[in-house]
């Protein structure tokens, strides 16, 4: 194989196969195996739709197969040279992502929501001072720890890494709303709240270490509690035991029953993680969840 000439193929004109051209060495040495056997057993030749065949066959390979593909259509297709922005920026997002993707958390629920993406990821926690600072509001102090989060672990991480920061804080009548820790202080929390509108501030950041740059904002989401009796309170809180949860309740669990309705772009931002904005800020940076094996 190492000798065997390539034919170019345009998929858009007519394929001269009598014209042959010499495969550059050094980047032929970087194709894996499948694409070699594709040049060998079907004839098919590097092109400008060479990233379409690799894409069919599904390469779990890293980035420098894109690259190697990019420059060999580059080499010898006119077409790929003609269009060649539209065609990286729509081939580019199926390619196998390989940068490093951390959870600043050490939350088990935002760990489980993460898992919906499918996507391979580590968990590190981050140490910072959650502190309010003076006058600042429940929305502006989870924006700013979320990111704060996010860049506490520069120089822990990898320098390609996407870091994922969240924090939350709940507001009732005002009031920041914590975590009760004890089942008195949850039942006292759940009968303040009955009959309320406890609205959630989740802050989330996406840190691109490569680039230092910090995409953060903040997801509000609006609880309706229902008129709960003393007897619904006590029992939801033996029951479910949510004392490390801000408001007293699980909104995946049992807790779905206190509620009256619930008003918010993404039910993910309850439980701590809005994976809806999350995605866009992904797209952002070239992952694109759909398309990442």
């Amino acid at each position: 194989m190492a000798d065997r000439p390539l034919a170019i193929s345009n998929s858009g004109n007519e394929i001269d196969r009598t014209k042959i051209l010499p495969k550059p060495p050094q980047l032929h040495k970087r194709l894996p195996p499948k694409i070699e056997a594709l040049g060998t057993n079907t004839n098919t030749v590097y092109g400008e739709n060479a990233l379409s065949v690799a894409l069919t066959q599904k390469l779990e390979d890293n980035s420098s197969t894109f690259v190697t593909l990019i420059l060999l259509c580059w080499e010898y297709s006119p077409i790929c040279q003609d269009n060649w922005f539209d065609f990286l920026c729509f081939r580019s997002e199926s390619m196998t992502a390989t940068r490093p993707l951390i959870l600043a958390s050490s939350s088990t629920f935002r760990q489980q929501l993460l898992h919906k993406f499918g996507l391979p990821f580590s968990v590190m926690s981050p140490d910072v001072d959650e502190t309010p600072l003076d006058g600042e509001s429940p929305a502006k102090l989870t924006q700013r720890l979320a990111a704060n989060k996010a860049r506490a672990l520069i120089g822990k991480v990898p320098d390609n890494a996407l870091v994922i920061g969240s924090d939350q804080v709940a507001e009732v009548d005002g009031n920041i709303v914590g975590k009760p820790y004890t089942i008195d202080a949850a039942i006292a929390q759940l009968t303040a709240q009955r009959g309320k509108i406890i609205t959630f501030y989740t802050g989330l950041a996406l840190y691109d270490v490569k680039n230092d740059t910090c995409q953060s904002l903040v997801e509000p989401f609006r609880v309706h509690f229902r008129q709960l009796s003393d007897e619904e309170i006590r029992i939801y809180v033996e029951r479910e035991k949510p004392f490390f949860c801000a408001g007293s309740f699980k909104s995946e669990g049992l807790g779905i029953c206190l509620f009256d309705r619930l008003e918010g772009r993404d039910p993910n931002s309850l439980i701590g993680l809005p994976l809806i904005a999350l995605n866009e800020m992904l797209r952002n940076v070239g992952v694109n969840v759909l398309l990442t094996r």
